[in-house]
């Protein structure tokens, strides 16, 4: 299987041909195929999903979308049918690893390439591999997402804590992006203080300043000037912390 692609960009041909399947005909059966697929993610039945994984590479060697079908579906059936560690799953997670290092080897498509290394990442974790594990991970342009799978001890503290900071950021930006909302600026702020539960908001005193500005110009703009003043008082105090 590794040597279809070298052997078909050599003659410059396609893999369909080199098997001697007519367009039509091939792309009738991946059509075919894709719609049997996805029909598994309605039903969850993993043994089909692995089987019609196991036949389109069967007909179509070569193929990278069929191949991180195999890859994946290996991976779902140890879990689903195996106890973990035993001969059978081993056998499996290490099939699926053979299966994502020639995707992610040869591979030219980006979303195809990440998907192998989001899926390789995992499997080498649960064959206690985590070494390599971190090197695929460090490979995919957001690695912080995949480190959280293989990082121990104070590094995997760390990212855990980066990356909720990320969301963290992502999720209040999000709400505040219509500042007369008053409720979006309600939740953000709460957001915040929930997260951040020890009362140590760093840069995030700077936020909570402007929300509480911002929060004071929907009373205002709704007439409730006594709220308005108390979330002025508010932004001062926010302000005071910054300093």
């Amino acid at each position: 299987m590794s040597m279809i692609a070298p052997i078909v960009r050599f003659f410059k041909i396609s893999a369909d041909e080199l098997f001697g399947l007519s367009e039509s005909e091939s792309d009738e059966r991946k059509r075919n195929l894709r719609n049997r697929w996805e029909s598994t993610w309605d039903t969850g039945d993993i043994s089909l999903r692995y089987s019609v994984a196991k036949e389109a590479n069967a007909e179509f060697p070569g193929n990278h979308e069929f191949l991180i079908w195999l890859a994946d579906g290996e991976m779902s059936f140890a879990d689903y049918h195996h106890k973990e560690h035993s001969e059978e799953w081993t056998s499996l997670y290490e099939s699926s690893v053979r299966h994502y290092e020639t995707l992610i080897e040869s591979c030219s498509d980006e979303a195809l390439k990440n998907d192998a290394l989001n899926g390789i990442v995992k499997c080498l974790r649960g064959l206690d591999r985590n070494d390599e594990a971190v090197k695929y991970a460090k490979m995919h342009p957001t690695p912080e997402e995949l480190l959280k799978w293989c990082l121990k001890g104070e590094e995997a503290e760390i990212n855990i804590q980066n990356l909720v900071m990320n969301d963290l950021f992502k999720l209040v930006f999000d709400l505040e992006w219509r500042k007369m909302d008053l409720n979006c600026l309600k939740a953000s702020e709460k957001i915040i203080k929930t997260v951040i539960d020890d009362g140590n908001y760093l840069w995030y005193h700077s936020w909570l300043m402007t929300n509480c500005i911002w929060q004071a110009h929907c009373y205002t703009a709704q007439g409730q000037f006594g709220e308005a003043v108390e979330y002025l008082r508010r932004s001062v105090l926010s302000r005071c912390q910054i300093r």
